[in-house]
């Protein structure tokens, strides 16, 4: 994780991509069952890959927050400490002893939102996908499912090679797929409209 928040990261801006450094942005975007949260722009692989394969994007931006003291981790990566190694370890010593220090239990919920804006006909529209749960379950489970999906070649692609997921997982059947887990998708914030891939 900390590795994200540190160096200069990739962006994807009017069309060509920016490097910019870690952590020198920020937002408070709405999440569901938490409410606004300040997110800043981090590492991840989405700038990169989305506009190789949907060459039309004008914009990808990756932005993550840590909720309730957030710049016990921004702070250190805005001075620089997680670009080296030894700070690296010393931080993570630190999280596990203070991990060590709470009460066994199960790991706390996580938020996610995308958000898409761009043309539909005439019209410029607004899309957003929401849910909250256990991070790690969600993560493992469409790892599982998309590992599946390869085995079984229910790709986009029929071609050998590396790709992104968005470029070789059949979209529709991996969303079904993960809500037939119980993974809920919703479509607003109050969790009221689930996402429907019918």
């Amino acid at each position: 994780m900390m590795y994200i928040m540190s160096g200069e990261v990739a962006s994807w801006r009017r069309g060509e991509q920016v490097m910019i450094p870690a952590c020198s942005e920020t937002r408070v975007v709405d999440f569901p069952q938490f409410g606004p949260i300040q997110l800043w722009n981090m590492g991840h692989s989405e700038p990169y890959t989305v506009p190789r394969y949907f060459p039309d994007i004008e914009e990808v931006s990756f932005f993550m927050g840590f909720g309730k003291g957030a710049n016990l981790f921004v702070k250190p990566a805005q001075w620089g400490w997680f670009q080296s190694h030894r700070w690296v370890d010393r931080f993570a010593a630190a999280l596990t002893a203070v991990e060590q220090l709470t009460p066994n239990g199960p790991p706390g919920l996580g938020a996610l939102r995308i958000d898409a804006w761009g043309q539909q006909g005439d019209n410029e529209v607004h899309r957003m996908l929401c849910g909250s749960g256990g991070m790690r379950e969600v993560t493992g489970l469409s790892l599982s499912i998309g590992a599946l999906m390869v085995g079984r070649r229910e790709l986009l692609t029929d071609q050998g090679g590396v790709y992104a997921p968005e470029a070789c997982i059949r979209p529709v059947p991996f969303i079904q797929a993960m809500i037939e887990k119980g993974v809920s998708v919703y479509e607003d914030l109050a969790e009221q409209r689930p996402l429907s891939v019918d």
